[in-house]
């Protein structure tokens, strides 16, 4: 909170109208900056280029450990 030094002055000097208003304005700033974030976030993810579903599906495939391997020799045999 960039006001915290003020917020506390106020409410040591028993301003609380003053004290609430800068509160109530720093909290606002930061939900306002986290959501301008979220909206950035969301808008890069939609212009995004799609990715190749069967590259990702590749990608995504999973080697068997060489333990399985071997376990599958050896029943075959």
């Amino acid at each position: 909170m960039e006001n915290t030094r003020a917020i506390i002055d106020y409410a040591f000097d028993d301003n609380a109208k003053d004290m609430r208003d800068t509160l109530y304005s720093d909290i606002q700033d930061r939900v306002m900056a986290h959501l301008d974030a979220q909206k950035q976030q969301i808008a890069q993810n939609i212009l995004k280029p799609a990715e190749d579903p069967l590259a990702t599906a590749q990608d995504m495939a999973v080697e068997p450990d060489q333990d399985q391997e071997q376990e599958q020799e050896s029943e075959n045999t």
